[in-house]
């Protein structure tokens, strides 16, 4: 038998899952099946996501000190073909998750031997509570992080192979769309090079002259910044500041709780699954190491560096910013790193049939809860239930009246965001501070709008009052959601004020 035969008869016998064609069809599935729900299920979006609408009414340089702007860049865009921001922000977040783990897979071909494994690494992202549920809710930057993060793993890989000019240049502009994504991508960044710098076989990537190809694309735009918009990057590094070490004087006790909860949450129920499938009753090793031993000790290192970085952020710092979402842009990397350990056994298919059933269980419940929130959006399951809110009913109703483009006030950017989204044409705005504005434009209609119920209505009559103006609603508007499964009409109301369109609240 030839060559060419026997590796057709070995991928012949693979399971379907764990063919290169199976792992992009179910990957392209999971994203799917969310993004149905996020668009057809009369999903609406999260506050964060709100808060990004809000932003991305317009193309700026900078719009908040926290975040950078690559994520509104792309939504102003997205807004732009769709016309819908609902519709934008599910396809930027999943489509980010896609892109993130075709790209983690094309890694895992080239470091990992089994291709059962191979796939794993990337189901593996659905047993991350952080990819699993949290994504869909509040993650929008880091959403877009990964994708890059992912990138640049696959491109260091590449180097470690052959290093050549392109690469770098490739390494570099990869840095610049990671600080733009998220800062926190430079601590991922950082933890990387100093792994590479202590393993020897990727020590020549970085101690390569080349690399300085890498650092002047890098820091170029960045250095053109702080020297044109030197006030704006001094704001930026105050509010960055401001946020690290937010918890400076909390008890040690408090901080290593949360830390460890952090590190230990994030790999949640990856864990459980993972030993449990392969490890419970005993997996024999196989004759053969790893297929890239380098990229293993590299993973490795860059994750006990990303560890102790978090740690330091936490003790030396004094941030209490430590959930276990806010490891997501250091330790993506970590199932790969233990299917790679694994790949050094031999484990028995009831194994990889343990593990897929599990995850094929955690990935149904969270469908689950999530058509449940929509189609029966009680208060005894969801709450308030904000996600499923009839914002989009609320923005038909508002452009049956006033049109298609009146200038819509909330009280926070959040308020304006669901505003902006539920009218698309609108320009909308915040009463309380933001350091964002929408560029002016002219509108017969000036309109506050709030919810009757909502717990901030004391702090927006405060914000008129302050102006010297009443809160006295003009209109009231109650709309029902759309609950196909509730026995009963659940209804919001919302209160509509006009206000002079030459008002400050207006400009």
């Amino acid at each position: 038998m030839s060559a060419t035969g026997g590796a057709t008869d070995a991928q012949t016998a693979l399971p379907y899952w764990a063919r290169p064609a199976g792992v992009v069809i179910f990957a392209c599935l999971w994203t799917a099946v969310f993004l149905f729900i996020a668009t057809v299920l009369r999903s609406n979006i999260g506050n964060d996501d709100a808060l990004e609408v809000y932003q991305a009414q317009s193309l700026e340089l900078f719009y908040r000190a926290r975040n950078p702007a690559l994520y509104d860049w792309l939504l102003y865009g997205l807004n732009g073909l769709t016309g819908s921001p609902f519709v934008s922000v599910a396809v930027l977040n999943y489509g980010s998750m896609l892109a993130c783990a075709l790209l983690l897979y094309e890694l895992a071909r080239r470091v990992i031997v089994d291709p059962r494994l191979q796939a794993l690494s990337v189901y593996s992202l659905a047993l991350l509570w952080v990819v699993a549920y949290d994504s869909h809710r509040i993650l929008t930057h880091t959403n877009l992080n990964i994708v890059v993060i992912a990138a640049t793993l696959l491109t260091v890989h590449a180097l470690g192979r052959e290093r050549t000019v392109a690469r770098y240049l490739l390494l570099g502009l990869l840095f610049v769309a990671g600080m733009l994504s998220k800062y926190a991508y430079g601590v991922f960044f950082a933890a990387l090079v100093a792994a590479a710098l202590l393993e020897t076989h990727f020590r020549r990537v970085v101690l390569d002259p080349r690399f300085l190809l890498t650092l002047l694309v890098a820091s170029a735009p960045f250095a053109i910044v702080a020297v044109l918009f030197a006030d704006e990057l001094t704001t930026i590094v105050t509010t960055v500041d401001g946020v690290v070490q937010s918890g400076a004087r909390d008890p040690f006790i408090d901080k290593t709780a949360a830390l460890a909860a952090a590190f230990i949450g994030y790999l949640l129920p990856f864990l459980l699954v993972y030993g449990g499938a392969f490890f419970l009753q005993g997996t024999p090793p196989r004759s053969s190491t790893a297929r890239d031993e380098a990229f293993l000790r590299l993973l490795g290192t860059m994750l006990a560096i990303a560890m102790l970085a978090m740690i330091a952020w936490a003790f030396l710092v004094g941030s209490t910013q430590l959930r276990s979402r806010y490891m997501h842009g250091v330790w993506l990397p970590a199932p790969l790193f233990f299917m790679m350990l694994l790949d050094r056994y031999a484990p028995p298919p009831r194994a990889f049939r343990s593990f897929l059933v599990a995850t094929a269980a955690i990935t149904g419940i969270v469908v689950a809860i999530y058509v449940a929130s929509r189609l029966a959006p009680s208060e005894a399951l969801c709450g308030s239930c904000r996600p499923s809110m009839p914002y989009q009913q609320l923005g038909d109703a508002i452009e049956a009246r006033y049109g298609r483009s009146p200038t819509l006030v909330g009280y926070s950017a959040s308020d304006a965001g669901y505003l902006r989204a539920a009218v698309p044409g609108a320009r909308t705005l915040a009463l309380a501070g933001h350091p964002y504005r929408p560029p002016a434009r002219s509108s017969r209609d000036c309109l506050l709008v709030w919810e009757a119920s909502s717990r901030g209505q004391n702090r927006l009559a405060d914000a008129m009052a302050s102006r010297g103006l009443p809160l006295l609603p003009d209109e009231e508007l109650t709309i029902g959601w759309w609950a196909p499964l509730l026995p009963y009409t659940r209804q919001t109301t919302f209160l509509i004020q006009r206000l002079p369109p030459d008002s400050e609240f207006c400009r």
